[in-house]
């Protein structure tokens, strides 16, 4: 079992095997929900994608994200980081991982959904990490981007142009979305 740390209920949505040099690891995708959210003043708590990386024998990898763990709860981060570095700053957020892919040069995309600073309803989300577990700045917004073009993005892919295409619902039909590589949404698709 895995036990994110400040986190009450836990959820592993998706997976995928990675190849690090000799070993064949495991990375977990899913969501926490947060007992306890740092600095900021929310009375609401938010549920983050949750990351994390196992080795071989199954323990946590330290060297992924923040001693093993890889967290990000859209609303605190993407809305309030660019303001104040979420310092007094409230924007819980309900965030899910449902789908992990890996991209050729190593870095791990995620598809999910958000429902980020009361949009009303949930929202595709897309983000990119580094192979160790830190949001890649290169990609939309602080590593992250979302979208009203469906409400949850359970698959998630990457051309070898780089593009990111989220499959998922917008209830009742099925969505698509396309990003560009640096996480744009790709108006043309």
């Amino acid at each position: 079992t895995v036990s994110f740390p400040n986190s009450t209920s836990r959820s592993a949505n998706a997976l995928l095997l990675e190849q690090v040099g000799a070993n064949l690891d495991i990375v977990l995708g899913g969501t926490i929900t947060v007992t306890n959210i740092g600095n900021t003043t929310c009375s609401t708590l938010p549920t983050d994608v949750a990351l994390t990386r196992l080795g071989p024998a199954g323990a946590v990898d330290s060297s992924f994200g923040s001693n093993g763990y890889a967290t990000v709860n859209v609303g605190v981060y993407a809305i309030c980081h660019p303001i104040n570095g979420s310092s007094g700053c409230c924007y819980p957020s309900t965030d899910n991982c449902y789908s992990l892919a890996l991209e050729s040069d190593g870095k791990i995309l995620i598809g999910g959904n958000t429902d980020f600073a009361g949009a009303g309803a949930p929202w595709f989300l897309v983000g990119r990490y580094s192979g160790n577990g830190v949001l890649d700045s290169a990609f939309g917004s602080y590593g992250l981007n979302v979208s009203n073009v469906g409400s949850a993005a359970y698959g998630v892919a990457s051309g070898a142009d780089g593009k990111v295409v989220l499959a998922g619902t917008r209830a009742p039909n099925l969505a698509l979305a396309r990003f560009t590589a640096t996480g744009v949404l790709d108006p043309p698709f």
